[in-house]
């Protein structure tokens, strides 16, 4: 293992020496190690956001889902629901019908 790491040294120091001894800066090396780095950040933040773009669209869908379903419980529950005018009259109904003498056959009048 001590040899791989001196063998990477060596090769390190090796590239440092080239590019460091040219009388030109070595552009073409920069810009394609930049071109290189920028990728494989790029890419690195694709996979990190990706699942979370993927979580923002099914919730997106589950939140449409849950809405339809709500419109269709309110739809049935105020198709179901009595006004508090109607609630009044069935009661004043009730109250009249109670105080009516029962007219069944053989009931005494």
């Amino acid at each position: 293992m001590n040899t791989g790491f001196q063998q990477l040294n060596a090769a390190i120091n090796t590239l440092s020496n080239e590019v460091g001894c040219g009388s030109k800066t070595q552009w073409s090396i920069i810009i394609g190690f930049s071109s290189v780095t920028i990728t494989i950040l790029a890419g690195f933040g694709f996979l990190a956001l990706q699942p979370i773009e993927d979580n923002i669209t099914r919730i997106g869908e589950d939140a449409k889902v849950q809405t339809a379903s709500t419109s269709t419980a309110n739809a049935t529950l105020v198709d179901k629901m009595v006004s508090k005018d109607e609630m009044q009259w069935r009661t004043q109904r009730g109250v009249e019908c109670g105080q009516r003498p029962s007219r069944r056959p053989g009931a005494a009048r």
